[in-house]
């Protein structure tokens, strides 16, 4: 993902896969892999910004009407518990996608490079099959949330619990794109092999 922007600036030294010379795609498709990033990083970077900013202006305007007219705008409380869920799975998204997660890697320190880059490998795919996992999972709960209805805005929890979804399929795409990188990257980075 060297072609996506580097958070820590310019100077490109992020411990992530975006900051990594060496870490980007090769092998047979590296176009998709990029792309498939992108799309990944910009839709959880949308999600944040439009749900962050969305819930600013609510909550602002409920403010300024308390203060105005002692009375605020009560569908302005059910907006949290809506919008919160996305926006902490989108920016887990986005920590996935930059290598940003908390990882030990003090074994990973002692293997040579062949093993580490196997082992990394390896738990890329086994994030890969547990997203696999937590998405099936989580689809009896998004259905059953559904005949459930926020009092004010009459909005299904199920949104919310969509959210969970997204961010495992978002994971798992990531998990396996980070997967691809590693298999065909001359230099595995000890930061940027991790996904989730």
């Amino acid at each position: 993902m060297t072609d996506l922007p580097d958070p820590t600036g310019p100077a490109g030294n992020a411990p992530g896969v975006m900051g990594q010379s060496g870490m980007g795609p090769g092998g047979p498709i590296p176009s998709v892999v990029a792309a498939i990033d992108r799309i990944v990083y910009w839709t959880s970077a949308a999600i944040v910004v439009s749900a962050l900013t969305f819930l600013f202006f609510a909550i602002f305007i409920n403010v300024l009407l308390r203060y105005a007219f002692a009375e605020g705008i009560i569908w302005a409380y059910e907006i949290p518990s809506i919008l919160f869920p996305w926006i902490v799975v989108a920016g887990a998204v986005m920590a996935a996608q930059a290598g940003r997660h908390i990882a030990v890697v003090a074994l990973l320190t002692l293997l040579p490079t062949a093993v580490r880059r196997w082992l990394l490998i390896a738990v890329n795919l086994l994030i890969a099959v547990t997203a696999v996992f937590v998405v099936d999972a989580a689809l009896p709960i998004i259905r059953a949330a559904h005949s459930s209805h926020l009092a004010e805005t009459g909005i299904a929890q199920s949104v919310g619990y969509a959210s969970l979804v997204y961010g495992f399929v978002m994971i798992g795409l990531t998990a396996l794109t980070t997967a691809y990188r590693l298999a065909f990257s001359s230099h595995p980075s000890l930061n940027a092999g991790v996904a989730g």
